[in-house]
């Protein structure tokens, strides 16, 4: 098929494809998702890096962070913002290869004193969770129970929506 005819029929691929879907590339090995992507930075374990992320990646990564890297961690902060990020930490490094491991997750919302945590025990749960601050959606989010980091050690939040002063 000619190229000029593969760019307009990719295009109608993608109209009619269901959200979540993938297009293989056989001829550059490359898979590539048709969800929403964002530009984000990716960093798992410090060993992987990227760019940009679709949700499929993160519940394709998130149960397998302990493969993926030897310090089973995955970041995802904002281009635009160095100091926003959200994270999770897989399991205990004290046993890595657990079949049923805790998930740490944690944000940061834009400065050293604003850092939050929870645990959780679902990576899709936790993959789910990411891709909502990604989107800024914080209604889930919000029903966590979360404490933040303080100088003398873990402070329970109450709300965390009245504790960044989110407005929706």
């Amino acid at each position: 098929m000619p190229d000029h005819v593969v760019a307009g029929l990719l295009e109608i691929v993608k109209d009619v494809i269901r959200p979540g879907a993938a297009l293989y590339d056989a001829d550059n090995d490359q898979l590539t998702f048709l969800g929403r992507r964002y530009l984000v930075e990716v960093d798992i374990g410090g060993v992987h890096r990227r760019s940009s992320l679709v949700l499929e990646e993160l519940h394709d990564w998130i149960p397998r962070l302990h493969q993926l890297a030897s310090t089973p961690f995955l970041i995802v902060g904002r281009r635009d913002d160095s100091a926003s990020f959200v994270q999770t930490y897989r399991g205990s490094p004290l046993d890595p290869d657990c079949e049923t491991p805790t998930y740490t997750l944690e944000f940061a919302d834009g400065s050293p004193d604003r850092l939050y945590t929870t645990e959780l025990d679902d990576p899709a749960w936790v993959a789910d969770l990411i891709w909502d601050w990604i989107e800024d959606r914080w209604d889930r989010l919000y029903r966590l129970s979360w404490q933040r980091y303080g100088t003398r050690g873990m402070v329970p939040v109450m709300s965390l929506r009245d504790e960044l002063n989110h407005v929706t």
